[in-house]
């Protein structure tokens, strides 16, 4: 993966200063960069420095400015600790996921100081552009807009009628630190979500000011990957309702979900208040009141937290692959599980889906040493939500040892449970209320990394297809399949089909057969799904494992 920043590297010198100046409704003003064939600003201040009294508080506005701010200089990157800590010398995607999650901190380092997005732009084409918003993944504790695979210039680049922007938002600790004593700190009564707030405030951003840059506010598209694409499932049932409750428009009309892991268990607030007090007593902070034990945690300095969420994360991941923070019910931003309301048919029907997933999701996440000695064990240990009977039935039936070895048992198990079984369930109950879903798998085998035999089409492998953006040594079919990836997902963006309004002439001229494949919307049950490899094409919805998961979720979940 080291190439894409290579890649990214070569795009860049042929940008120039001299973009086009632009100036947001408050009167100040943006000096991007000049790239070819589309212009670029980055550091945008989307909400104000959470620093000092603003950490652990819900996004507030930026700044205004008079004259014109250097937008050719990234903004910081949200704070996280190394990712080699999570992903040691002996885990497959060590090389990939690192390169893959870590942000290039040589543009864009670590700082608290860092709700900043950018926004592409490319040159000519229609007035009001279409605008797609992506959100990171890596878990809520790594990733960020800097993450060479996500430049957005090389999308911007090869189309004239969509504006893409990418964010930042809080992560670990710093975004998703929940307690009732940080709920009653904060005027609207959140906590444990700042960083998905942070999302929220960064779609406000483009609703406010994105028609200075030529864009539509009243046609975004809200992308993202892993647990960014889980944000995007609570934005889908709760954010569009909220602003319109506050007479407000809806903050996007079309979704684009890569890997999500739907939150079939979030945090209650009882347990993120046990990892806060963990906190405080590791701190010493415990203080006569709680504004007294919020504002010695405050003193810290960001070291001292992101050391102790190193510390803590790297025990939690290797004990049972959890991390230490997640989203958290608590009874305001969010008020019940995500899932529960959708079950319950909760959620915007209008807006229009594209979801999918990677034939290898679980090949990244397994250490070559993973301890469990049974795939019992293994699931008890990782997954202690699922009843035991139900245990024994995956072990018995869905993954039986006697054509898989353990390994692959594992693979499969968590590749299923968190990710191809829950977002087929997903898809299902969408297209029963929606015809505007669509489904696709992407199988491809990567070149990324000399694992390619024993990781297939892992988890993230899908971005780089998706932003046109490979490394420069790949094969030519798969510059043809990162090609049809990413028009398929620009046709959505700008026509709401990823088909497109019309047949796209490109196609024709490249003759990569992407013109004579018909992406079919989903019907559910038996439905049509693309596969995005080097053949792309369309095949039948047929996951005998998924059907076992199906019923268990109905058992289990609420």
């Amino acid at each position: 993966m080291k190439s894409v920043a290579v890649a990214a590297a070569l795009v860049a010198s042929l940008a120039a200063t001299g973009a086009q100046i632009v100036t947001l409704p408050h009167g100040g003003k943006l000096k991007g960069s000049k790239g070819p064939g589309f212009d670029e600003y980055h550091g945008v201040p989307f909400a104000a420095p959470p620093t000092g009294n603003l950490r652990w508080k819900s996004p507030q506005p930026p700044s205004k400015w008079n004259g014109v701010r250097d937008a050719s200089k990234w903004g910081g990157s949200c704070v996280q600790f190394d990712s080699n800590a999570q992903y040691p010398n002996n885990f497959p995607l060590y090389e990939f996921m690192s390169d893959l999650i870590s942000p290039d901190i040589s543009k864009a380092p670590y700082s608290e100081d860092c709700l900043y997005l950018n926004v592409y732009v490319p040159r000519g084409g229609a007035k009001n552009k279409p605008v797609v918003m992506f959100l990171h993944g890596g878990g809520l504790i790594f990733g960020g807009a800097a993450q060479p695979v996500l430049d957005g210039s090389f999308l911007a680049a090869t189309n004239k009628d969509a504006i893409i922007v990418t964010a930042n938002y809080r992560l670990g600790a710093f975004g998703y630190l929940g307690s009732s004593e940080l709920a009653a700190d904060n005027t609207d009564g959140s906590t444990g979500n700042f960083g998905w707030l942070d999302q929220t405030a960064a779609l406000q951003w483009i609703q406010d000011n994105i028609g200075a840059f030529g864009g539509d506010p009243k046609h975004v598209t809200l992308w993202g990957q892993s647990a960014g694409a889980q944000s995007v499932l609570w934005h889908l049932i709760y954010t569009n309702q909220k602003a319109q409750a506050a007479g407000k428009p809806k903050l996007f009309q079309q979704v684009v979900m890569d890997s999500p892991n739907p939150p079939l268990k979030p945090y209650a607030l009882a347990t993120a208040q046990m990892r806060f007090n963990n906190m405080v007593t590791s701190f010493n902070c415990a203080g006569a009141s709680a504004a007294d034990t919020i504002a010695c945690l405050r003193s810290k300095t960001t070291d001292d937290i992101n050391n102790y969420q190193r510390d803590l994360w790297t025990t939690l991941y290797r004990a049972n692959g959890a991390g230490p923070f997640a989203m958290t019910v608590d009874g305001a931003a969010i008020p019940v599980n995500a899932w529960a309301k959708f079950l319950a048919g909760e959620y915007d029907h209008d807006v229009k889906i594209i979801i999918g997933g990677n034939g290898n999701e679980g090949t990244g996440f397994l250490r070559e040493d993973e301890p469990f000695p049974s795939l019992d064990a293994f699931i008890a240990g990782r997954f202690g939500w699922i009843p035991a009977s139900y245990r024994q039935q995956i072990v018995d039936n869905v993954y039986p040892n006697t054509t898989l070895t353990l390994r692959q048992q594992k693979v499969g198990v968590y590749g299923d449970v968190l990710f191809n079984c829950p977002n087929r369930y997903l898809a299902r109950k969408w297209a029963s209320s929606n015809p505007k879903v669509w489904y696709y798998k992407f199988t491809e085998q990567t070149n990324f990394t000399n694992d390619t035999i024993l990781l297939g089409s892992p988890h993230a492998s899908e971005l780089a297809y998706f932003f046109n953006h490979l490394p420069a040594l790949e094969r030519r079919d798969e510059f043809l399949l990162a090609y049809r990836m990413s028009q398929a997902l620009l046709n959505f963006v700008t026509a709401g089909d990823p088909n497109g309004a019309k047949k796209n002439k490109e196609d024709k001229k490249r003759k990569d057969n992407r013109g004579n494949i018909v992406w079919p919307a989903y019907t559910g049950t038996g439905g049509s799904i693309i596969n995005f490899d080097a053949q792309t094409k369309i095949i039948t919805d047929a996951n005998t494992n998924c059907d076992f998961f199906d019923g268990m979720y109905n058992a289990i979940l609420p």
